[in-house]
């Protein structure tokens, strides 16, 4: 249940469906408040079964969990023709990266999957706002030949679109650059 719920490959098709179907900033709530409560949900029922997180096999079946949806997420974001869908895989990449790090089993791990719940709201709502003023500009379309031009015309959207998509990929000079970085050095 907490891998449909979390939107684990293949359970996922739901993610891309509610951005890119929504209002942006309804999406962006679903994926990051709702989101986040069942993450928390999780961490409590793994505290209250220590069984369950002490198995043997909890930590490579949660890495396998989150590589898996690091890598249909992206494959499938590049092949989108709208802009909302990029904006679920991008959700889908970061609950993956955070699997994985509670795979990891550690202390550590913890506390790069909750600073990755922590920054993930930031860069999805940046992106939801542009998102909504593109789509405002180009007649509530968001495909991208319907977005033709229409950046030139709405550049703060733009910015925000870009700068929420950086931070979600966890480019450097972004929020969400420090959990990454500190996941691929402690992974590598």
């Amino acid at each position: 249940s907490f891998a449909l719920l979390l939107g684990v490959a293949p359970f996922h098709t739901w993610v891309p469906a509610v951005a890119g179907d929504s209002v942006p900033l309804a999406g962006t709530f679903v994926l990051t408040v709702g989101n986040g409560a069942v993450w928390f949900l999780l961490l409590d029922f793994l505290e209250t079964y220590p069984w369950l997180s002490t198995h043997p096999r909890f930590g490579s079946l949660s890495s396998i969990a989150g590589l898996a949806m690091v890598v249909v997420g992206g494959l499938l974001a590049p092949a989108q023709r709208r802009l909302g869908p990029v904006v679920g895989y991008g959700a889908l990449v970061d609950s993956g990266g955070a699997l994985i790090a509670l795979g990891m089993h550690s202390r550590l791990g913890l506390t790069l999957a909750l600073l990755s719940l922590l920054v993930r709201p930031f860069g999805l709502a940046l992106m939801a706002t542009g998102l909504s003023g593109l789509r405002a500009r180009s007649g509530g379309d968001d495909s991208f030949e319907a977005l033709r031009g229409v950046g030139w015309k709405a550049p703060w959207s733009t910015a925000a679109l870009i700068l929420g998509g950086l931070s979600v990929a966890g480019l450097p000079a972004s929020a969400g650059f420090v959990g990454r970085w500190a996941l691929y050095r402690t992974l590598a």
